[in-house]
C-alpha cells in the first residue's frame, strides 16, 4: 500500500529558514538575503597557513607521551586551495600504532578558532577521557590544552575525531587511526592470520562549491535532515589514491568511513575482500564477499590475495552509481605458493566463546525499546508529494529534491530523536541508568513512518556489544562493535555488557543528526547487581 508523504515545509519553518539561510545555500537562492543578514561563518582565508601533507605512521610504546595540535591548514583540492584542519599537521591526522593491553597520554592543544575536544572512536577508556564536552568535560577552548589518558583493551582499528561541530571539523580534516597490534602473534590462540602488509584506509567525501566547501555557519547547523553529503570523493584525504603491491602479496586492509553521512560499498575490481574483522576487532568467521558496506564511523578489516599483475580500482558501488575510490597497481614477482587457505575462511574461536557466554546471561525481552525518528521535517506545503511502497533501506545519494530540502533544514528546524517506548521520554531525558557489569538487551527500531525514514549509524561510548539480530534473524557470525548503520524500516538488537563505568553517549553519527538532538546518556554505575 502506498504512502504518501508530504516533503516540505510548514510556511513558518520554510519563512525562518530563508530568512536566515536560504540566500547563502550555494546554487539556491543567491542574492535573496541581504549580506548584512547573513549568519556568521567561519575564517576561509588561507594566508599564512602551512600546506596539509600526508598522514604518517607513530609508533608508540607503552606508557608514551604524545602531543596532538588542531590547526588551520593549506589544502589544494580539486584544483581549489582550501583552508581545512588538520591534526600535527596532516590530513588524515597520524596514524598512531599501540600494542594491545599499552597506555598513551595524549597532550592535546586546540589552535582552531572554535571550541574544540578529542573523542578516541571505540577504544575503552577511562570515562574522563571520552572527550565529550557537556558530558566528561569541559570544551577545550582555542589556545587551550587537555590531557587524554588512554589505555587499548582492544585489537584492531579505532579512530580519533572531535566532539564537538563534527559536521564542520570532521568534515574539514579532523580524523585519524589508530591501530591496535593484537599482543598474540599470528598462529597463536587469538592471533590475527598473518599478512605481508597492512594499509589503513579513510574513506570520505567533501562538499565543494565553486572555489571553497560549501558553507558553515558558527550558530546555526545545515543539512540536518540527511546530512552533509559530498561532492568529491577522498581516500586518505586525497582524490588520487594509489598503492604498489607485488605479485603475491596478502595485504590487510583496514577501512574506516570518516564521511560525515555517506554511507560506503566498497569493492576492488576482480578481487574478493576477505572480511575478517570489524570495529572491535576479529569476526567469528571469516566472509569472502565482493562489496563491503560502511555507515559513517564503521569499520572493516578485510584481507586480500593479489594474483595477477595489473592495475585495479577500488570502487564504491551504490544502486546509483560506481565511483573510483583510488588504483591499487600489482607489479609483477613471485606468485602465492598457496593459495588454497586463503580461499578457505577461517575465523576466531574466542569471540564465538566470548559471544556464547554473553548471550546466556541475556534478557528474554529487550530492557530497552529505542525508537529512532525525526520531528518537524516533513509538512504539508502546496501538496508537492512523495509517493513510495516503503522507505529506501539506504539512502545512497541525494536528488535535486531532496538536497534542496536539504540544504534548507537546520538544527533549528527540526529536531532527530531516540525516543524510549518505556518511559516516553526523548534523547538526553531518557533515564538510562545501569549497574557495572549489567547485560542489557537494546532494541533500535527505526520507525518506518518517520516524517523522513533514512539509515542511521548508531554509536556507543565506552562499550562494545554484539549485534544479535537484524529484522528478528538472528546473527550468526558475531564481532564486536561499536557503531551499527540501522538501515530505514529495521529494528536490530544488540547485547550490551557494561563494564565500563561512567556517563556514556548514545548517538547517531551522522553529525547533523547528533547537532539536531539525536543523542542520550547511559550513566554506568556501582556494582553489578
Amino acid at each position: 500500500m502506498k504512502r504518501v508523504l508530504s516533503m516540505l515545509w510548514t510556511v513558518l519553518a520554510l519563512a525562518a529558514t530563508s530568512e536566515q539561510l536560504w540566500g547563502q545555500m550555494p546554487g539556491h537562492g543567491e542574492g535573496m538575503m541581504e549580506p548584512s543578514k547573513a549568519p556568521e561563518g567561519f575564517e576561509r582565508s588561507t594566508a599564512g597557513l602551512a600546506a596539509a601533507f600526508p598522514t604518517r605512521d607513530i609508533i608508540l610504546k607503552d606508557k608514551a607521551v604524545f602531543e596532538l595540535t588542531a590547526a588551520p591548514v593549506s589544502k589544494q583540492l580539486s584544483g581549489r586551495t582550501l583552508r581545512m584542519y588538520a591534526y600535527n599537521g596532516s590530513i588524515p591526522g597520524p596514524l598512531l600504532r599501540v600494542k594491545q593491553g599499552s597506555t598513551l597520554t595524549v597532550r592535546f592543544s586546540n589552535r582552531l578558532d572554535l571550541d574544540s575536544s578529542v573523542h578516541w572512536h571505540g577504544v575503552r577508556v577511562e570515562n574522563a577521557s571520552d572527550g565529550v564536552p557537556g558530558v566528561t568535560q569541559s570544551p577545550v577552548r582555542p589556545g587551550d590544552e587537555y590531557t587524554y589518558r588512554l589505555r587499548f583493551p582492544d585489537a584492531g582499528l579505532f579512530w580519533y575525531h572531535p566532539h564537538l561541530r563534527e559536521d564542520v571539523t570532521q568534515e574539514l580534516g579532523l580524523y585519524g587511526g589508530i591501530l591496535v597490534e593484537p599482543s598474540a602473534k599470528p598462529g597463536q590462540p587469538g592471533g590475527w592470520p598473518a599478512a605481508d602488509r597492512e594499509v589503513v584506509l579513510f574513506l570520505d567525501d567533501i562538499f565543494l562549491v565553486g572555489n571553497d566547501v560549501a558553507p558553515f555557519y558558527r550558530e546555526i547547523v545545515t543539512h540536518t535532515l540527511s546530512g552533509r553529503f559530498g561532492t568529491t570523493f577522498l581516500t586518505n584525504g586525497v582524490t588520487a589514491w594509489g598503492l604498489e603491491v607485488r605479485q603475491g602479496e596478502r595485504v590487510r586492509f583496514y577501512l574506516a568511513n570518516s564521511a560525515n553521512t555517506r554511507t560506503f560499498a566498497v569493492s576492488l575490481e576482480e578481487h574478493p575482500w576477505k572480511l575478517i574483522g570489524s570495529d572491535g576487532g576479529r569476526a567469528a568467521r571469516e566472509v569472502l564477499t565482493s562489496s563491503v558496506v560502511l555507515g559513517p564511523s564503521e569499520r572493516a578489516i578485510v584481507d586480500v590475495l593479489f594474483q595477477s599483475p595489473g592495475s585495479f580500482r577500488l570502487e564504491h558501488r551504490s544502486p546509483q552509481r560506481t565511483v573510483s575510490l583510488g588504483t591499487v597497481r600489482v607489479l609483477p614477482g613471485s606468485a602465492a605458493a598457496e593459495t588454497a587457505d586463503f580461499f578457505r575462511p577461517g575465523g576466531d574461536d574466542g569471540i564465538v566463546r566470548q559471544a556464547a557466554s554473553l548471550v546466556a546471561r541475556a534478557p528474554s525481552q529487550p530492557d530497552y525499546v529505542l525508537d529512532l525518528k525525526v520531528k518537524g521535517a516533513v509538512m504539508g506545503m502546496g501538496g508537492m508529494t512523495m509517493e513510495m511502497e516503503r522507505p529506501t533501506p539506504i539512502e545512497w545519494e541525494e536528488d535535486d529534491q531532496m538536497a534542496m530540502m536539504n540544504a534548507m533544514s537546520t538544527n533549528q528546524t527540526l529536531r532527530w530523536i531516540i525516543s524510549d517506548r518505556h518511559s516516553g521520554r526523548e534523547n538526553m531525558d531518557i533515564p538510562l541508568q545501569v549497574a557495572v557489569g549489567q547485560v542489557r538487551l537494546l532494541r533500535l527500531v527505526n520507525d518506518a513512518n518517520s516524517d523522513h525514514p533514512m539509515q542511521h549509524p548508531i554509536h556507543l561510548h565506552g562499550q562494545r556489544f554484539l549485534v544479535v539480530s537484524r529484522d528478528g534473524k538472528a546473527e550468526t557470525n558475531p564481532v564486536w562493535k561499536d557503531t551499527v548503520l540501522v538501515p530505514a524500516g529495521s529494528n536490530y538488537d544488540l547485547l550490551v555488557e557494561f563494564d565500563n563505568p561512567g556517563r556514556w553517549l548514545l548517538h547517531c553519527h551522522i553529525p547533523e543528526h547528533m547537532e539536531a538532538g539525536m543523542m542520550a546518556v547511559f550513566e554506568v554505575k556501582g556494582g553489578a547487581s
